[in-house]
């Protein structure tokens, strides 16, 4: 569905994770920019004058790592809507519930098997560039609705369920 180019920010300090992830975006038509950092403090650093299409954060990293990086982000309205997809050797529940406590759009368990960690690669990047609509973000502005470039809300509203004539 997007047809321009996207600035993905990448947390990664691995570089055989890193080289596969690089490997399944440049399979994507071209169509996605990576910026990596190595380290969440980087990371946070740059989020204070720019802002990506989506960020992939390796959960553990040495320092300040992806869970860390979402405690800081969620604290800045700017990457309300950012997609934030975390990806983790851990399957460890808490873990999961607290990235998605702290704004994790997704959480992907890292497969041990190469082949069976590009399939998933392959079908991340796939579902995020061609699967869904993104909104296009402005550092001056909100978030922008896709389809009227009208700043959008990060989280809207659902409306009331009304019963109808046949419900008591």
């Amino acid at each position: 569905m997007t047809t321009r180019t996207l600035n993905w920010w990448v947390l990664e300090d691995n570089n055989e994770d890193f080289e596969l992830l690089d490997s399944a975006c440049r399979r994507s038509d071209g169509r996605i920019e990576i910026e990596r950092f190595r380290s969440g403090d980087d990371l946070l650093a740059r989020s204070k004058d720019s802002v990506p299409d989506l960020l992939y954060l390796d959960l553990r990293l040495p320092v300040t790592g992806g869970m860390e990086v979402l405690g800081q982000l969620k604290q800045n309205p700017a990457y309300e809507c950012i997609p934030k997809l975390v990806f983790s050797t851990s399957a460890n529940p808490n873990e999961i519930r607290q990235a998605y406590q702290l704004g994790g759009t997704s959480f992907h368990v890292k497969r041990v098997e190469t082949k069976e960690m590009i399939k998933l690669l392959d079908h991340t990047i796939t579902y995020w560039t061609a699967d869904v609509a993104l909104p296009e973000y402005s550092a001056r502005n909100a978030c922008r609705s896709p389809l009227t470039g009208e700043p959008s809300d990060a989280r809207p509203t659902i409306p009331k369920r009304v019963p109808d004539e046949h419900e008591a």
